[in-house]
C-alpha cells in the first residue's frame, strides 16, 4: 500500500471520528516520508484528538520546522499547549495562526482562552466577543468571556453570559464554579449557594465546586463547615497553592482553633508547598546595595481600590528617595485610578499578571531589589510562593493575617500591640516591630462628625459594619448581653449590601434570635450607595463594637474617624489585635478588654456616661488626624529605620 493510499484511509477514519484507528496509519506515513509535513500535521492532529497533548505538540512544533507554518499547524500547536498549561507558548502560537486567518472563531476562542489563563483578561475579552459575536450559541466562547469578566471584577455582566453557557448543557463543573463565584462576588450569597449545591449535585468530587461552594457558606457565617468542605477539595487537589491559602484564610474566622493549631496549618502549607521549590531557589547572595540607595519591592495583588493600597499609599509617597528606591510589582487584573495612583509615585513598576511564580521572582532578582516586601501573603490574589523562590536577600510579610509559615521569610513588620513581648503566636520569621503597623489614609469628601445620635434617637445605638463570617455565635452572644445591660438600646449591622441576600439576612437573624437579641432590637443595613453613604452610617452609630477573633481593620478606623468609640476584645494572635492596635494610637487603651465581662462593662460604661460619649464623639476625628495613623511621614521614617536595621543585621 503507497503513503496515499495509507493517508486516504487515516484522513476517513479520523473524519468519521475513529481517531484511534486512524493513528497507526498517520504513525506509518511519517515512518515512510519522514520530511513530509502534511503527514506530520495529521499524526499531531491525531495525537490531540486522542488527547495525547505532549506528543502532539511536539509533531506540530516539527511540522512547523518543515515548513508547515500555517494557520491550522499554529492553532494545533496552540491547543495541544494550552492542554499542558503552557499557557504563554500558547498565546504566542494563537496569535500567529490570527495572523494567518483573523477570522476563526476556534483560533479567537483558543486565544481567548490562553490570555484568560495567563491573567490577561482585558486583552482577552476583543477576542472572546469577537467569538460570540460570530456565534451567539458557542458554550466555550460564553464560559471563558464569564471568566474573564469575573477576573476583571465585572462578575454582574459574566453572570448573565455563564447562564447562557449553561442554558446550553448543564455539565460543565467549570462553568458553574464560575457562575457560583461570580454571584458570591457580587454579594448574591443565595445564589452562589444555590450553584454551587447544584454543580455538586452533578459533580460530587469536583475541587473547583467544592472551593466555590465553601467561600460561599464561609462568607454566609457557617466558618467550621466551610473549612472541612475547603479540606476536602484540597485533599482531591493536594497541589493546589492557592486553594490552600483560602483554607488558611478561612481558618482566620475560627474561634476555636488554637494558636498551635493555628501555626501548624501554616506550617504544612510550607512542607506542601514551599519546601519543594527551596532546594532550586537562589542563594540570598551578598548584599548588593553596596553603599547606594536600598531598592525595596512591595509585591501586591491589591494595588487597587482595595484596603491594603490604602494602608500603603502614604509609604510610597514618603519613602525617602536619597535613600530607598521604590519599586511596586503588581498582581492586578484590572488596574484603576488607585492603581495608577500608586504607580505614578514609584521609582519602577511591574506587572506580573500572567508571568509564573519563577519568572517573577527572577524578575524581581533582575531588577536587583534587596528588600521584598510581600503584603498580605496568603490572602486575596496574592502570590507567596514567590517568595519561595528567594528573589532578594531579605524578605518580609506585612498586613498578613498570618505568619507566612515559610522559613525564607526573614521578618514579619507589625508592632508592640499586635505581639506583644509575651506574644504566644507561632511564626517562623523574625518580629519586627515598628511604632504603629497601620498607616491609613484620610477619607476624602467623608461627612462631618454630627452630634451624638442617641441624643435624637432616645437609646444607644450600637453596631457593627463586618462581613457576615466575622460575626460568630459568640460575638452575638456577647453583644446581646450588652444590649440586655443597656435598656432601650439597638444594634445595627451591615456591610456594603451583604445582609441584603436572603440567605444571609435569614441565618443571621436566626442566630442573633439564638444569641438572645430580640428581632425588634436589631437593624440590618441592606443598601449601599457609596463610601460617603456609608461614612455617614457609621457615623449613625453611638458605640462600636468589635467583632473576633477577626478583628475590624478598616472598619475601626472608619468608626473612629466618624467619632465613634469602638469596644474590643483583645485576642490571642494578630487578626484578633488589629482593633486594639489601632485604639492605643488614639490613646484609648481603656476601650481594649480582656475578657468578654469587661468587655460588657466597658460598652455599658460608656452607654451610661452620654455627656463623656459626646465630648469623645467630638474630639475623636482629631486625635486620629494627628495620631501615628495618619502621620504618614512619622509612620515611613520609622519603617525605613527598622528596614535599615534588618539590611544592617544582613551585612
Amino acid at each position: 500500500m503507497d503513503v496515499a493510499r495509507i493517508v486516504e484511509h487515516a484522513v476517513a477514519l479520523a473524519m468519521a471520528g475513529r481517531f484511534e484507528e486512524a493513528l497507526p496509519g498517520f504513525r506509518a506515513c511519517v515512518v515512510l516520508a519522514p520530511a513530509d509535513a502534511q503527514s506530520i500535521v495529521n499524526l499531531a492532529n491525531g495525537l490531540i484528538a486522542t488527547r495525547r497533548h505532549s506528543a502532539g505538540a511536539v509533531w506540530f512544533r516539527r511540522g512547523l520546522a518543515l515548513g508547515a507554518v500555517d494557520a491550522t499547524t499554529l492553532m494545533g500547536l496552540g491547543i495541544a499547549l494550552n492542554a499542558r498549561h503552557e499557557y504563554d507558548q500558547a498565546a504566542r502560537a494563537f496569535h500567529l495562526a490570527l495572523d494567518r486567518d483573523p477570522a476563526s472563531p476556534t483560533i479567537m476562542l483558543g486565544y481567548g482562552h490562553s490570555l484568560v489563563s495567563l491573567g490577561r483578561s482585558r486583552e482577552a475579552l476583543v477576542s472572546l466577543r469577537r467569538v460570540v459575536a460570530l456565534e451567539p450559541a458557542h458554550r466555550d466562547a460564553l464560559k471563558t468571556l464569564g471568566s474573564a469578566l469575573l477576573a476583571l471584577d465585572d462578575a454582574g455582566s459574566g453572570i448573565g453570559i455563564l447562564r447562557r453557557s449553561l442554558a446550553m448543557g448543564m455539565g460543565d463543573a467549570d462553568a458553574i464554579s464560575r457562575l457560583a463565584m461570580s454571584y458570591r462576588a457580587v454579594q448574591q450569597t443565595a445564589a452562589s449557594v444555590a450553584w454551587a449545591q447544584r454543580g455538586l449535585a452533578w459533580h460530587p468530587g469536583d475541587p473547583s465546586l467544592l472551593e466555590a461552594y465553601g467561600n460561599a457558606i464561609l462568607y454566609a457565617g457557617d466558618i467550621v463547615p466551610a473549612g472541612l468542605v475547603l479540606s476536602r477539595a484540597l485533599a482531591i487537589e493536594p497541589a493546589a497553592a492557592k486553594s490552600h491559602s483560602n483554607l488558611l484564610f478561612a481558618l482566620s474566622y475560627d474561634d476555636t482553633l488554637s494558636n498551635e493549631r493555628f501555626y501548624d496549618a501554616f506550617r504544612r502549607w510550607e512542607r506542601r508547598h514551599a519546601e519543594p521549590i527551596y532546594a532550586s531557589a537562589r542563594s540570598d547572595g551578598p548584599s548588593r546595595a553596596n553603599g547606594k540607595r536600598i531598592r525595596i519591592g512591595y509585591a501586591s495583588g491589591e494595588f487597587r481600590d482595595h484596603p491594603i493600597a490604602q494602608l500603603m499609599e502614604g509609604i510610597f509617597v514618603h519613602h525617602d528617595r536619597s535613600r530607598f528606591e521604590v519599586a511596586g510589582y503588581a498582581e492586578v487584573d484590572n488596574p484603576d485610578h488607585v492603581t495608577r495612583r500608586l504607580q505614578s509615585v514609584a521609582d519602577l513598576w511591574r506587572s506580573t499578571v500572567g508571568v509564573s511564580d519563577e519568572k517573577a521572582a527572577d524578575l524581581i532578582h533582575e531588577d536587583g531589589i534587596d528588600i521584598l516586601v510581600m503584603l498580605g501573603a496568603h490572602t486575596g490574589r496574592n502570590r507567596p510562593l514567590i517568595l519561595a523562590h528567594r528573589p532578594a536577600p531579605i524578605q518580609a510579610t506585612m498586613h498578613d493575617l498570618s505568619t507566612s509559615g515559610m522559613r525564607v521569610v526573614d521578618a514579619w513588620l507589625t508592632d508592640p500591640v499586635l505581639h506583644p513581648p509575651d506574644n504566644s503566636e507561632g511564626h517562623t520569621e523574625t518580629l519586627v516591630r515598628l511604632p504603629s503597623l497601620y498607616l491609613h489614609r484620610e477619607p476624602e469628601h467623608s461627612p462631618d462628625v454630627s452630634e451624638l445620635p442617641c441624643l435624637r434617637a432616645g437609646g444607644i445605638t450600637f453596631g457593627s459594619f463586618s462581613i457576615p463570617p466575622k460575626l460568630n455565635d459568640r460575638v452575638l452572644r456577647l453583644w446581646s448581653r450588652v444590649l440586655a445591660a443597656v435598656p432601650g438600646s439597638r444594634l445595627v449591622i451591615g456591610h456594603n449590601a451583604a445582609y441584603a441576600d436572603p440567605l444571609i439576612a435569614s441565618r443571621f437573624r436566626r442566630r442573633c434570635e439564638v444569641a438572645g437579641i430580640a428581632a425588634d432590637r436589631l437593624h440590618l443595613v441592606t443598601a449601599y450607595a457609596g463610601r460617603q453613604d456609608h461614612l455617614a452610617r457609621v457615623g449613625s452609630l453611638d458605640i462600636a463594637l468589635d467583632p473576633f477573633p477577626f478583628n475590624g481593620g478598616i472598619t475601626t478606623f472608619e468608626a473612629l474617624w466618624m467619632g465613634v468609640p469602638v469596644v474590643t476584645l483583645e485576642g490571642k494572635r494578630f487578626a484578633a489585635r488589629g482593633c486594639a492596635s489601632h485604639l492605643a494610637q488614639v490613646g484609648l487603651d481603656h476601650l481594649i478588654a480582656s475578657d468578654e465581662q469587661s468587655y460588657v462593662e466597658i460598652a455599658v460604661g460608656l452607654a451610661q456616661s452620654p455627656e463623656a460619649l459626646g465630648e469623645l464623639r467630638a474630639s475623636l476625628r482629631q486625635r486620629v488626624r494627628s495620631s501615628r495613623l495618619c502621620d504618614a511621614p512619622a509612620y515611613v521614617r520609622a519603617l525605613e529605620e527598622a528596614l535599615f536595621g534588618l539590611w544592617a543585621r544582613r551585612g
